[in-house]
């Protein structure tokens, strides 16, 4: 018999049991749930993802798995699917990919795998192909991933970089291996710079996309876990040959570099990856944490005795702390209760060091200015203490008194800013998610106005 579906999940309900009277229409109805798990969100205020706990996820798979010899035969119907109407084949492409991507489901592997061969061989009996393939880098503009590729079953060959994780989540490196590969061949140059920090809130944000360059890191670690180095080695090398950014395999290169002696190769890889996120990034800049791991390399540099590595990373480390709370969408008003600093009296001795070690002019006002921005934040994240500041109004008198009030004077309007910002956020209907202004954010206030004031001695 030919089923001739409308498509809708009603019909195709109905058209299970026409199938197999025997099975109770509540089963029918759990395990054609799993369709929908990804469309029932919740959309309050901007928040946007699948309702349903896992839990539920894990019911709706099971029933599906169960009646899914009499369901997915269904699905390969005389009709392509359409931009403009529902079709449950591509439907359940989405779904098994939202029981890996949102739920994080393992078992949901064999229906991952089943739906990816469906709709990449399915095809009418007048020859269309059902649901039509498109490379995601021939898509998606711009860096920000957007919520498009979850939603749109074109973009399948997410579900080959799915079933790598799994498999490497279960500890089946030759298995994660041969689907990050296929991911590769399929989307063989999509390198996003995904700039912006993870929100467990929104589907879409949840985590960084699938990605060529990611997929390459990834599946050069399995190569090196089965023993083929030299797999690895081309695996990383594709990768480089893409666009640097966070997935960028610049670290595992290294750990190859290290093992076969090549210390400085080593060093100048990781110095490179930090140079590229540093270059690259604005929004996350203050979840990467530049300017601890710049500080780190730096002294590992300094112990293997390669002092330009050296050098290059101390002046790198003060660039990203001066960028960390200057740059775009990344300002000192962004600071919540409770966020993670360093403490004011380490900033004051690291940076001291810093510009002890390296004692040009520009560079030594440099770090002057990245240590009252530093207190200045972590005044503002409601971390700082009356000792921590003491030392540092001290380190800013010694300032004073050796004519160093030129690189502060610049900034004045910018923490006066900070302030009035703060003020006028507090006055908003989100004010409450702010913090007060506190004693020694404004004691480093009239510090800041003081230098502009009486300038250089």
């Amino acid at each position: 018999m030919t089923w001739r579906i409308a498509w809708s999940l009603e019909e195709l309900s109905a058209a299970v049991r026409e199938r197999a009277p025997e099975i109770d229409a509540a089963r029918v109805d759990a395990a054609l749930r799993l369709l929908r798990l990804p469309l029932d969100r919740q959309r309050w205020y901007s928040e946007c993802y699948p309702v349903a706990e896992a839990h539920e996820a894990a019911a709706a798979l099971a029933e599906w798995q169960a009646l899914a010899p009499i369901i997915e035969p269904l699905l390969v119907s005389e009709r392509p699917a359409y931009e403009y109407s529902w079709h449950p084949l591509p439907a359940l492409v989405i779904a098994s990919q939202f029981l890996w991507h949102w739920w994080e489901l393992r078992e949901a592997a064999p229906l991952i795998e089943r739906a990816l061969e469906l709709v990449s061989t399915a095809s009418t009996p007048g020859g269309l192909t059902i649901q039509s393939f498109t490379q995601i880098a021939g898509e998606i503009s711009g860096d920000r991933f957007g919520d498009d590729p979850y939603s749109d079953a074109k973009f399948y060959a997410m579900s080959w970089y799915f079933l790598g994780e799994i498999a490497e989540a279960e500890g089946r490196p030759k298995d994660a291996l041969a689907y990050y590969e296929r991911f590769i061949v399929q989307e063989p140059d999509f390198a996003p710079l995904a700039d912006y920090e993870l929100n467990e809130w929104f589907f879409y944000a949840k985590r960084y996309p699938p990605n060529t360059v990611e997929a390459c890191r990834r599946a050069g670690r399995c190569a090196e876990a089965i023993g083929e180095e030299g797999r690895a080695r081309r695996l990383y090398a594709f990768g480089l040959s893409l666009r640097r950014c966070r997935f960028s395999p610049l670290r595992e290169r290294a750990a190859l570099r290290r093992r076969e002696g090549d210390e400085a190769g080593a060093l100048a890889d990781e110095l490179a990856y930090l140079d590229g996120l540093l270059a690259s990034y604005e929004v996350s800049l203050r979840e990467l944490q530049l300017f601890e791991r710049y500080l780190e390399l730096a002294s590992r540099c300094a112990e293997a005795g390669e002092r330009g590595l050296d050098e290059q990373a101390k002046r790198s480390a003060v660039e990203a702390l001066e960028r960390t709370y200057t740059a775009r969408n990344t300002s000192l008003r962004l600071a919540f209760p409770g966020a993670s600093f360093a403490p004011p009296e380490e900033a004051v001795t690291r940076l001291r060091a810093l510009a002890e070690a390296t004692r040009e002019g520009s560079l030594f006002e440099r770090c002057q200015a990245a240590l009252v921005d530093a207190a200045v934040t972590r005044a503002l994240g409601h971390r700082g203490d009356l000792a921590a500041l003491a030392e540092i109004e001290a380190e800013v008198e010694r300032l004073r008194a050796a004519g160093r009030w030129v690189a502060l004077r610049g900034r004045c309007a910018a923490i006066e800013g900070v302030v009035e910002g703060c003020r006028a956020d507090a006055a908003t209907p989100y004010g409450f998610r702010l913090p007060p202004l506190t004693e020694d954010l404004a004691a480093l206030v009239a510090l800041y106005q003081e230098a502009a004031v009486e300038g250089p001695t």
